[in-house]
């Protein structure tokens, strides 16, 4: 999911979910944001890290 979409579904999230006034809910998302994008972030560098890899791994060979 684009970043701007996953910003826009957790701001919906947070609007639905979260009671009180805008303020607060604009508190709520903010609070959240820094966790949610730092996590953004390690999922991007993982999938790059893991570009041009096998996905699966060749089966053990049976040693006797």
């Amino acid at each position: 999911m684009a970043e701007p979409d996953w910003k826009a579904a957790l701001q919906e999230t947070v609007n639905a979910w979260m009671p009180g006034g805008e303020v607060i809910r604009l508190g709520a998302f903010e609070a959240l944001l820094p966790h949610i994008e730092a996590a953004y972030q390690r999922g991007l560098q993982a999938g790059r890290s893991q570009a041009g890899y096998a996905t699966r791994r060749k089966p053990r060979k049976e040693t006797e």
